[in-house]
């Protein structure tokens, strides 16, 4: 059955420029309620985080059909300070949800683009790294039970992100909220209010023009985001990739950039983007000299409002769970960052034996002192095993 399958890896981004029908095509077929694996997503990604030599994307085909996409790149990584040779999935700290791009539960097609990373690329690949890995998608099915004797399985991270349910209604959404969050958002707008008039300012991707795109690097200039390195502008690539994006993204997935004013001042801006029936909170930024207004927190209830009144259901605020994020949720998601380290390489078996005495040590800290906090951390992070491991 594997036979019919066969693989090839295109060492190009113009090479998968043929593709995006077919890839649009199965990543509706995937099941994904998110544009994050779109074609559209990926041309805005590859040609600002990634350099040309690095690209390598894995095909799964059987005849003419395409049946697997795995986006990915080649990096060299220390890790430990020893040197590796990864393949990466396309993606980072600005890619919210990531996965190998299939029909839905074609688990034969996503373990061949697994398999392929070392058929093709050979055993020069030290480690294979995905990260932001929905629990219970496919791709997370196919890691959790990859039974390959040369290869180890790591959760180097897992975490929730949160989202709230806007099906009801916005009001009746706050009015399942806490009392000092409706409160907090009263009183930014009063705040707000006493200083100038509070207006917004939606704009559709299909509008957004260089006067926009000059608001936003004057306000991301201010704001923490861009003095600590993740802002819309702080870097080249950053720039890049937000100005494709919001100019380019197709209809697989709408853009809306919107403002905050208080008077004539540009507060806040907020990046979003909807697919089907969700809405999801991408990046936003303000000035801090009008924290006292929670302009965070204004600008995202105003778009919150709006996404209910077209219908939505959900808004996703992608991401981790962060102090800013904790009154917002109705449920969570649980993601996990993998690491598939190639024990057939020295370097490979280095790691994988270094992980594994952690998890032993972590284990005889729990049998002496069992009241100890699980989240210590003694070199590797403290994090959780597969289910095999832990038995």
């Amino acid at each position: 059955m594997v036979n019919r399958l066969r693989t090839e890896v295109l060492r190009s981004w113009e090479g998968a420029a043929n593709l995006r029908t077919e890839w649009n095509q199965l990543q509706e077929a995937s099941g994904c309620e998110h544009p994050f694996t779109t074609y559209e997503w990926f041309d805005c990604w590859y040609s600002a985080y990634c350099k040309p030599e690095d690209v390598a994307i894995v095909l799964v085909k059987e005849g003419d059909t395409l049946r697997a996409i795995l986006p990915g790149m080649l990096i060299y990584q220390i890790i430990k300070g020893i040197p590796f040779n990864v393949f990466s999935y396309a993606g980072n700290g600005h890619s919210p949800r990531c996965g190998i791009i299939s029909k839905k539960e074609d688990t034969e097609a996503n373990k061949a683009s697994l398999v392929a990373i070392w058929d093709h690329l050979g055993v020069k690949i030290n480690l294979v790294t995905l990260m932001s890995i929905d629990a219970g998608s496919p791709t997370q099915f196919i890691l959790d039970n990859l039974e390959l004797p040369h290869l180890f399985l790591h959760i180097e991270h897992s975490f929730e992100s949160p989202a709230f349910d806007i099906s009801r209604g916005w009001g009746n959404y706050l009015g399942s909220r806490s009392k000092k969050f409706r409160q907090r958002i009263r009183q930014g707008r009063n705040r707000a209010e006493r200083l100038g008039r509070l207006t917004y300012n939606i704009i559709p991707n299909d509008s957004v023009s260089e006067q926009d795109i000059e608001r936003l690097k004057i306000i991301d200039s201010k704001t923490w985001q861009h003095r600590e390195g993740s802002g819309l502008f702080s870097t080249i690539e950053n720039g890049k990739f937000y100005k494709e994006l919001l100019k380019t993204f197709g209809k697989h997935g709408q853009m809306i950039l919107c403002f905050l004013k208080i008077g004539d001042s540009d507060v806040a801006y907020e990046i979003a983007t909807s697919f089907g029936s969700k809405a999801f909170f991408l990046k936003y930024g303000y000035d801090p000299e009008f924290n006292k207004c929670s302009p965070g927190l204004l600008i995202q209830s105003y778009l919150a409002e709006h996404f209910s009144s077209l219908g939505f259901h959900e808004v996703d605020l992608v991401g981790e769970m962060s102090e800013e994020k904790e009154h917002w949720p109705t449920h969570k998601r649980e993601h996990k960052n993998y690491w598939i380290i190639n024990k057939r390489s020295l370097r490979g078996r280095i790691l994988s034996e270094e992980i594994r005495s952690y998890r032993l040590l972590k284990k005889l800290i729990r049998m002496i002192k069992p009241d100890k906090p699980k989240n210590k951390r003694i070199g590797f992070q403290a994090l959780p095993e597969t289910e095999e491991e832990r038995d």
